[in-house]
């Protein structure tokens, strides 16, 4: 595959919005959103949209081990849109297997990181390492129905009741997938890690020393425009944000994620 892309790569409600918006505000940069959610299937920028078109045309592209040839024809159906742009493809770590060929190991390295890693395309990995926040954050967008905001006034939630048992499954799982997308990446100096409690600055500009990482890893020039479109959604503090916090507080004061709850 000669195309060159990057990755934005991470869970959901881990900033990849609010990055990808200044990432977009850049003249030699494009971003492709969740070009893998199924719910937007029918929309101009989603992969299996073009897919259903090229299967009519090729009926045999709907068979295994053809998704890196599909993947190509799809950033060429979006070539007027790139231009000379980088495109950035934001996939989150559950839609990583939709490129993979057959009999793929549950445990293996996805087919789509395997390629990025040997053809040493740019990743950008961001974490959110307080799964608490990232879990009341989904949570909120859910209530809310609005996945980003792009106001204030988009937000009438402000407060859940957190399912305790469903959290706490959630934290576990998380990590375990994190350290795995983590093994899997490695060390690499075209693999940028980037925390988001790092991410932005307290202006809400993007911060200065991931700016600075960023055109690095990318080979671009100076973001000019750094301010992300979207808002946070969950801005006050977890005791205000949780309505039952102190039953919280007690089912993680004696696990590893208790510091979660005071962050």
């Amino acid at each position: 595959m000669s195309k060159r892309f990057g990755i934005l790569l991470a869970r959901q409600r881990s900033g990849t919005g609010a990055l990808g918006t200044v990432l977009d505000k850049h003249s030699q940069i494009k971003y492709l959103g969740e070009i893998f959610h199924p719910g937007n299937v029918g929309t101009a920028h989603n992969f299996f949209t073009y897919k259903l078109e090229a299967i009519k045309k090729d009926p045999n592209l709907v068979l295994p081990g053809r998704g890196l040839e599909l993947l190509e024809g799809f950033l060429d159906w979006k070539s007027e849109l790139i231009r000379k742009q980088l495109p950035i493809i934001d996939a989150k770590y559950s839609s990583l297997h939709h490129l993979c060929p057959p009999m793929l190991n549950p445990l293996e390295r996805p087919f789509l990181l395997g390629h990025c890693i040997q053809n040493r395309l740019p990743i950008i990995h961001l974490t959110r390492e307080n799964y608490l926040h990232t879990f009341v954050s989904g949570r909120l967008a859910e209530a809310n129905k609005v996945w980003h905001a792009h106001s204030d006034s988009e937000i009438k939630v402000t407060s859940i009741d957190v399912d305790i048992n469903r959290l706490l499954s959630y934290c576990k799982q998380t990590k375990a997938s994190v350290n795995m997308i983590k093994e899997w990446l490695g060390k690499r100096h075209f693999v940028l890690e980037v925390e988001y409690a790092n991410l932005f600055d307290t202006d809400g500009s993007l911060s200065n020393d991931i700016k600075e990482d960023l055109e690095d890893l990318l080979d671009v020039d100076g973001f000019e425009d750094t301010k992300p479109v979207f808002v946070k959604q969950n801005k006050a503090p977890l005791s205000e944000s949780i309505e039952n916090f102190e039953q919280v507080h007690d089912a993680l004061r004696k696990t590893e994620f208790s510091w979660m709850v005071d962050a």
